[in-house]
């Protein structure tokens, strides 16, 4: 059982945002596999853009943009590194099926606009 936090078999306290150390934990698993890719592909391209939700990818629905994990404007190219959350449902990322079909639609969307704007992704 759960009580503010606690699981029977360990304690997790919430971070600001709500998140778990285990929760956390998988977002690093996460991040460590964008951060090799990055370093990858930047032995041949070089350092990517900074910029990470240029402006193509703006729309009244994601005013701020939509976000590229890596991502090469002088070769037209983009790069996202894609974990199974965004193929299969996963609570921790996703907390609900409505989160999860969120996600597919912003990853559509991206793909549909990376195209119109002539971005290999």
């Amino acid at each position: 059982a759960e009580f503010f936090g606690w699981n029977a078999t360990r304690w997790e306290r919430p971070d600001r945002l709500g998140a778990t150390k285990n929760q956390r934990s998988k977002k690093a698993k996460y991040m460590q596999g964008t951060r090799l890719c990055r370093e990858i592909v930047s032995k041949y391209l070089g350092p990517p853009s900074k910029i990470r939700q240029p402006d193509f990818l703006k729309t009244p629905k994601h005013p701020s943009g939509l976000h590229l994990d890596i991502y090469y404007p002088q070769y037209s190219l983009a790069i996202e590194v894609q974990g199974k959350q965004h193929k299969h449902y996963i609570e921790h990322f996703h907390r609900t099926l409505e989160g999860f079909n969120n996600l597919l639609a912003r990853d559509q969307l991206k793909k549909e606009l990376c195209e119109e704007n002539q971005i290999v992704l």
